[in-house]
């Protein structure tokens, strides 16, 4: 008989980020909710208005709207007022355990976890070129956690700590995408979609845009911050007109998105490390809704994807229209899907393992 008077446990998922930048989070979420354990989310609101979370749990979200190109003083200062007020709200509450979503956080708050000691960090970047401050204090941090986890396979052994692999699920988008989540392949134009970050990547955009140049069997969107903007401009002045573009979306227009999606663009060019290690947010929608991912030849994603028959590596080069057409059109429903499932299946396998270390803690 279940005792009523049993106090629940209560966890806090600690980042400065803003938590539409967090879906990937939602796996602690589930798993909170399927083990009725409540829990907060401690972040900062970086838009003018505050996120929204299909959870019934608390949200402290600390106000302060940053811009794309804050100076490094700024942004400092900004984190080290939200530091205040989490620990704050972090001695007002008894959490059983803290799941730091990021390295930012879990170098900013390293004093603060490891008085608390129950805590996990979850590292969403490759470190390569970061300071030699911020190493030391984040190498610190990680060491004291209980367990440490990344998105990224083939790039599991930097800093020189053990972690384990968690495997992008977004459980929100899955429960709202209203399409079959098998295999449909596209009667008109393929429509081949990239959301995400802009800025970053934005010479590799246009370097594609320009390659599928008024290509009638195709049209490019981009969404993310700034793309209505530079790709907008850049289409314009050099008559592009199979583009469509969007800026920053919620996460709940995700699903609409992807619902009129063909192909996944996960293109960046190889320059960008943890992008060639890492299995991304966008990348791991493929699988999952059974919708074909592009990715960079040569990166961890495209064997992966290549391997499972879900995805295809490309080269960014006038080939490349020609190289997408042929794959798309030649993809066999039966054996994508399969693959797709056998992937799924994967991910279910290596993410059971950080439930298996959140058992003995909480």
């Amino acid at each position: 008989m279940e005792n009523k008077n049993k106090i629940r446990k209560k966890a806090a998922i600690l980042s400065v980020a803003d938590l539409r930048h967090m879906t990937c989070a939602n796996f602690f979420c589930e798993y909170f909710k399927r083990n009725k354990i409540d829990f907060d989310f401690i972040c900062i609101q970086r838009y003018e208005k505050p996120a929204k979370t299909i959870y019934d749990c608390e949200m402290y979200q600390y106000k302060s709207i940053l811009p794309t190109n804050i100076g490094s003083y700024k942004k400092m200062k900004v984190f080290y007022e939200f530091k205040k007020y989490a620990d704050s709200v972090i001695k007002n509450n008894n959490y059983d355990l803290i799941v730091v979503w990021g390295e930012n956080a879990a170098w900013l708050f390293n004093k603060t976890l490891k008085k608390h000691r129950n805590y996990c960090v979850n590292i969403r970047d490759f470190l390569e070129g970061k300071n030699k401050i911020f190493i030391p204090v984040l190498k610190n941090t990680l060491k004291h956690a209980r367990f440490n986890t990344t998105p990224a396979p083939g790039g599991i052994n930097y800093l020189g700590i053990e972690k384990l692999v968690m495997l992008n699920k977004d459980y929100q988008v899955l429960h709202n995408y209203k399409k079959t989540k098998r295999f449909t392949r596209s009667t008109g134009i393929i429509r081949i979609t990239y959301m995400g970050i802009i800025p970053e990547y934005i010479s590799t955009f246009k370097k594609i845009l320009s390659i599928f140049k008024n290509d009638s069997r195709f049209v490019l969107a981009y969404y993310g911050k700034d793309a209505e903007v530079e790709l907008k401009e850049y289409a314009e002045e050099n008559g592009i007109h199979n583009v469509i573009l969007g800026g920053a979306f919620s996460p709940d227009k995700t699903s609409e998105l992807l619902e009129a999606t063909d192909i996944i663009n996960s293109v960046y060019g190889t320059e960008n490390t943890g992008v060639e290690t890492a299995i991304g947010v966008k990348e791991s929608y493929g699988p999952l809704l059974h919708i074909p991912v592009l990715s960079d030849s040569g990166s961890y994603f495209s064997d992966l994807s290549e391997k499972y028959g879900f995805g295809k590596g490309v080269s960014i080069d006038d080939n490349m229209p020609d190289v997408v057409y042929n794959w798309y059109t030649g993809i066999v429903s039966q054996e994508f899907d399969f693959g797709c499932d056998q992937y799924c299946e994967w991910l279910e396998k290596i993410n059971s393992k950080i439930e298996k270390e959140l058992d003995k803690i909480i």
